[in-house]
């Protein structure tokens, strides 16, 4: 199976599942912006996300090994979760509900000096995700503001393909926190 295959089938099948268990969830980063510009996985992404409130995590964790019989998947981590399958893997990214800013609850320390960066706008996920009905027919959920997600990672030109930028660089980052 391709790569691109890999990443469509956990992205699908675990949001499937959070779905199936009452777990609210978003398509989040490099899923969002592929299913929202391209209705599809970014063809050279190398992974998938998805975001959850911190909340979920006990029931996640508590529920994980369901997910691991339904799907042949294979889930690492107990605060830093990644879900396997293959040679691809997806990040579950479990965020913390603050007054103004919902902050990354399992940022590992290589990506901690991102959290104030990547902390997700209160007016991006300001009631239940919409449901986004991806291409193959499969429900999955967004932030209630995609649009403000997208600028705020990824600059105002998001629905502008170039898969020559890296955008977790600093430089990159910076450039794009000038360009909102």
């Amino acid at each position: 199976m391709e790569k691109i295959d890999q990443l469509r089938t956990l992205v699908s099948r675990t949001a499937e599942f959070l779905i199936k268990n009452g777990i609210d969830y978003w398509a989040d980063f490099g899923t969002l912006l592929g299913l929202y510009r391209d209705d599809d996985i970014i063809p050279w992404d190398t992974d998938a996300d998805i975001s959850l409130e911190d909340i979920w995590l006990p029931y996640f964790m508590h529920i994980k090994d369901k997910l691991e019989r339904k799907t042949g998947f294979i889930v690492k981590g107990s605060t830093e979760v990644r879900v396997v399958f293959e040679e691809s893997f997806l990040d579950l990214y479990f965020w913390h509900f603050d007054k103004d800013k919902i902050l990354g609850y399992n940022i590992n320390k290589g990506f901690e000096h991102f959290n104030n960066r990547l902390a997700v706008d209160r007016n991006h996920i300001n009631e239940l995700p919409k449901v986004f009905e991806w291409k193959n027919k499969q429900k999955i959920l967004f932030p209630s503001n995609p649009e403000g997600r997208l600028i705020q990672l990824y600059g105002k030109d998001f629905m502008k393909p170039d898969k020559t930028i890296n955008y977790w660089s600093w430089k990159n980052y910076y450039a794009r926190s000038r360009n909102k």
